[in-house]
């Protein structure tokens, strides 16, 4: 949810302080996944954007006519109508772009209607958790959904279907299952946590180096690619301009034509390499997952042989003013991943 329970997790580290801070956690997603409002709302969505997607096909299908048309012409035709007949395919061809972006652009028509639909979800769900929290007499609620990376969670703290129960009545649950007809359905409120430096892990572990060296090699061989392209460009842009008085206008607009089609390649390459979402970032998430998955297991580790119900990572978008080192379980990790110094001696 956009909305989410973030949570400064200051207080949890003063245990000496003579009163124990109960906490526990939930999964909002999973929560508002089983709202019947939620359900009504993603058929609304649903609707509103296929009707608009099959807006925007019939619109691609015009430029498509017309890119036939014109290439079926284009020896045929005079120059006055073949221009005439590119400028209607470029205003058509923004027409389509602008509608996209209206639709599904940031902000556009289905985010704006996504929010209207899921805010009052959101509220119902923080209203419940307020109301489970004040009974269960818990100080905090954590939500597992958000950007609050919990590394390890004991399972015997989750509230996720006690809150489901106070947002459901009985009669719109599955009938096969309630949990609160179930005996074994009884969380505990949390009182010991502790937190790891997953970027201290990661940096010790062996195949953290063959990361890097991959992720480099991809990177130098990309800039390589992207300063080749934009080399054979700019000789390209040279060449024109040095010819661009000798040609026709139907030559000019031809090397316009290619020099615009060479720049839309180098942006997208550059875009599908480096940008938001491009391979740089996928194929180091690809190769970070399996580091990833084994400070897990480790952590889990650790968190059953300590008996620590949460253990958090520093380096994630829990806010942290200040952390008593005490509470520091990274050595542990790094022990159960027998990367610990030799040096040191861990209790």
């Amino acid at each position: 949810m956009p909305k989410n329970i973030k949570i400064l997790v200051l207080a949890m580290m003063f245990p000496a302080l003579g009163f124990s801070q109960k906490f526990g956690y939930m999964d909002s997603r999973a929560i508002v996944s089983q709202l019947p409002e939620y359900q009504q709302a993603e058929t609304e969505l649903q609707n509103l954007a296929s009707g608009w997607k099959k807006e925007l096909e019939d619109k691609q299908a015009e430029i498509t006519v017309l890119r036939e048309e014109f290439q079926a012409k284009e020896v045929l035709d005079t120059r006055e109508k073949r221009e005439e007949l590119l400028l209607k395919i470029r205003e058509k061809e923004l027409e389509f772009k602008q509608l996209n972006q209206k639709y599904f652009g940031y902000q556009g028509l289905l985010f704006l209607k996504r929010q209207e639909l899921v805010i009052p979800l959101q509220e119902k769900v923080l209203k419940a958790v307020e109301t489970v929290g004040r009974k269960n007499r818990l100080e905090y609620v954590f939500d597992k959904a958000s950007s609050v990376v919990i590394i390890y969670a004991n399972p015997i703290h989750n509230y996720t279907e006690l809150i489901l129960t106070t947002l459901l009545p009985k009669e719109e649950e599955e009938e096969d299952y309630d949990p609160r007809e179930q005996e074994e359905f009884k969380p505990e409120p949390a009182d010991r946590s502790g937190y790891i430096n997953t970027e201290t892990i990661i940096a010790k572990m062996p195949g953290f180096l063959d990361v890097n060296a991959e992720m480099e090699g991809l990177e130098k061989l990309w800039i390589a690619q992207i300063a080749e392209k934009q080399s054979s460009l700019d000789s390209m842009k040279l060449a024109y301009e040095e010819e661009k008085v000798l040609l026709t206008k139907e030559l000019r607009d031809e090397q316009e034509k290619l020099i615009l089609e060479k720049v839309n390649e180098l942006c997208e390459f550059k875009n599908e390499r480096f940008g938001p979402e491009g391979l740089i970032y996928s194929r180091r998430q690809e190769l970070m997952k399996p580091l990833q998955e084994k400070i897990f297991e480790a952590t889990e580790k650790v968190a059953n042989e300590k008996a620590v119900d949460f253990i958090f990572d520093k380096v994630g978008d829990v806010t942290m003013i200040y952390a008593n080192p005490v509470h520091d379980y990274t050595d542990y990790v790094l022990e159960q991943l027998e990367l610990g110094d030799p040096a040191d001696v861990v209790k």
